[in-house]
């Protein structure tokens, strides 16, 4: 054997032994491709001291971007407040410190009972929320990205009447307006990302919101909810799932049960979770949309998953973004052996395994009844008779 015949044969060897230590280190049932890489969570309460503990576990988690909604700030023109500024800038500084990016709400239209609106971009409405934005974004540098959401704002756009010889427009042109503006300011002036939560109140707001992002070309994220409307597990699949166009998409879910008990009653819902993400990555297969990953409340105001058992859904987030088809059954049992320090197998491992299965699906049996609220939409009981007989009506 020569000695280039040699070199050659070692050459193929150190070869073929690099791949298999490659191929040896991955998941076997996951492509790299189809890692995802948008680890969100929400918060909602203004509790400085609970905020900045919360950005604190951003690492035990891969977090890599912290929304900052409801009570904290929802509207852009609240920068007016300077209290809001300095509270968002001081929780935006603690997200950077833990290498995470600050996503503020922005619900579109602010103006409470705004009913007449020019979307001319050149016009007045338009030009004074350009100017809200630049303004807020000057005063705070430190936000990288803001959430316009259309569904409960104050004034919603298919509510109103388009004014300035623009009587005719479409609705689905008002959400496209507002978006060009938006965008005009935060990404061509100040480089930041705009996201779109397309949440809905109705089924026929789905054609204009759908046709508002499909039409779009400007460079925005989304944020749907998992389900049509609000947060429901009977819910089929929220069906602009994979079908805004080529935007990127993650889910919005909710780990702390605002509908679900708060936490003070458990719904440890990571088979629920696991699901959604099957069928997310499911509804985008072979479109033009990439799904991207999800972001989860961890609270409903001072109602808080941290140090709950709904704790084990921000553990089921983690798992799922680093690897979309690990089984759930899988990831709830690292999630004890993580939190309690129970060794998989032994018979406490499975005792809390079963227990922390089973709150989610007597959650779903205790909240909803034949596909129906049970009680209200929410996880109080209802306040009258009234209430009672009108969900018993609904639910027969």
């Amino acid at each position: 054997m020569t000695r280039s015949s040699v070199f050659y044969r070692f050459k193929q060897g150190a070869i073929l032994f690099l791949w298999s230590i490659m191929l040896l280190s991955a998941p076997l049932s996951l492509k790299a491709e189809e890692y995802l890489d948008f680890t969100g969570w929400t918060l909602t309460q203004d509790d400085m001291d609970y905020n900045l503990s919360i950005i604190d576990k951003m690492p035990d988690y891969s977090v890599t971007h912290i929304q900052l909604s409801h009570r904290i700030v929802t509207r852009i023109d609240q920068f007016d407040d300077q209290e809001i500024v300095d509270r968002v800038k001081t929780l935006s500084d603690h997200i950077h410190a833990h290498g995470g990016k600050s996503i503020v709400w922005a619900q579109e239209l602010s103006e409470e009972s705004q009913y007449f609106v020019c979307y001319d971009l050149e016009g007045d409405d338009m030009q004074t929320r350009m100017k809200a934005y630049r303004d807020a974004l000057t005063k705070l540098p430190e936000i990288d990205g803001v959430m316009i959401s259309f569904g409960s704002a104050p004034s919603e756009p298919y509510t109103t009447v388009p004014s300035c010889g623009l009587s005719e427009i479409l609705p689905k042109e008002r959400y496209k307006a507002i978006i060009e503006a938006v965008s005009r300011v935060v990404v061509d002036e100040f480089g930041k990302q705009v996201y779109v939560r397309t949440f809905y109140h109705s089924g026929y707001e789905i054609p204009f919101i759908r046709s508002a992002l499909e039409e779009t070309d400007r460079p925005i994220i989304a944020m749907s909810k998992s389900e049509p409307n609000d947060f429901e597990p009977y819910y089929p699949l929220n069906p602009l799932i994979g079908d805004i166009g080529d935007h990127p998409q993650f889910l919005e879910l909710d780990c702390a049960g605002e509908y679900w008990g708060r936490g003070a009653i458990p719904f440890v819902a990571v088979e629920y979770f696991a699901q959604r993400f099957h069928e997310a990555r499911a509804a985008v297969k072979g479109g033009v949309s990439e799904f991207i990953g999800s972001t989860c409340r961890v609270d409903r105001y001072e109602y808080s998953a941290i140090g709950t058992l709904n704790e084990a859904n921000l553990w089921a987030q983690s798992k799922l973004i680093n690897n979309p088809d690990e089984d759930w059954q899988d990831i709830l049992g690292s999630f004890i052996t993580y939190r309690y320090g129970l060794s998989i197998n032994t018979e406490a491992h499975q005792q809390l395994f079963n227990i922390m299965r089973r709150t989610y699906w007597v959650g779903r049996k205790m909240y909803y009844a034949k596909g129906e609220w049970a009680f209200k939409k929410g996880s109080e009981l209802p306040s009258s008779n009234y209430d009672q007989r009108l969900h018993l009506l609904l639910i027969h």
